[in-house]
């Protein structure tokens, strides 16, 4: 599948909400590709994400690694205007030091269950060197309107 297969609308959340919301905007986030259960963004180097050695914070490496696996596990048909979703779960390895280079999350669903996506991340830099590996969990769900504005959670109970 390619990211024809992905709705318009969820592609727009997908660039404007999660990969260039306030916080994306703010470390400068772009999203690099998209296709169905694949992401990746780039983090560009800037002086401001590196900590006080000169090295990217791991903070930006692991934003990185959330940012671009939220961006896989939203890339499905399967996700519409009523969907919502979380990260419950997050893990990272530094695998390299982050130095002067931007940096590509590339995000990849390995697993999509009814609720819980289970997404891979590799972070490598402009000269391929794999910086960091991070595993995302992340649980999506759909809520619908009830009579009188209250909100109901699918597939809760």
């Amino acid at each position: 599948m390619d990211a024809s297969h992905i709705s318009p609308d969820i592609r727009a959340r997908i660039a404007e909400r999660i990969v260039r919301g306030p916080f994306g905007q703010h470390i400068n986030f772009v999203l690099e590709h998209l296709t169905v259960d694949v992401c990746t963004v780039r983090l560009p180097f800037h002086p401001s994400i590196a900590n006080g050695i000169g090295v990217i914070h791991g903070g930006a490496i692991s934003a990185l690694v959330d940012t671009s696996a939220v961006g896989a596990a939203w890339a499905s048909p399967l996700n519409g205007a009523r969907t919502r979703g979380a990260t419950v779960g997050l893990n990272v390895s530094y695998l390299e030091p982050g130095q002067t280079a931007d940096l590509l999350g590339k995000a990849t669903v390995v697993r999509r269950g009814r609720a819980i996506c289970i997404v891979e991340v590799d972070v490598v830099d402009t000269d391929q060197r794999h910086i960091a590996r991070g595993i995302v969990t992340y649980r999506l769900r759909q809520v619908t309107e009830q009579a009188g504005g209250e909100r109901s959670v699918l597939g809760e109970g």
